[in-house]
């Protein structure tokens, strides 16, 4: 495996938890803010949690598939370039 390879996907496991505080961070600060504009006050802001939340999950489930797949498809790359040096050898 290939050092940048292993840094970028270091880089983007990181970044899969602060996708998921912003996207929540966002829908709950439009939720307050519709409660401040319509004076209703914790119902958007619960719709906003639980949005937020559900699409959050969703994009962390999402990208966290997407990097195993990227991970296994360098790991068999890795693994058939050990074959061939073994073959070299025999």
């Amino acid at each position: 495996m290939a050092k940048k390879s292993v840094t970028q996907l270091i880089l983007a496991y990181s970044t899969v938890g602060l996708q998921l505080a912003v996207t929540l961070l966002i829908f709950v600060y439009a939720g307050h803010k519709l409660d401040r504009h319509f004076k209703s006050e914790p119902w958007f802001l619960l719709v906003g949690v639980v949005f937020g939340m559900g699409f959050g999950f969703y994009n962390l489930f999402k990208e966290l598939n997407a990097l195993d797949k990227e991970l296994k498809g360098l790991k068999e790359e890795g693994n058939q370039n050990n074959d061939r040096k073994r073959r070299k050898w025999l």
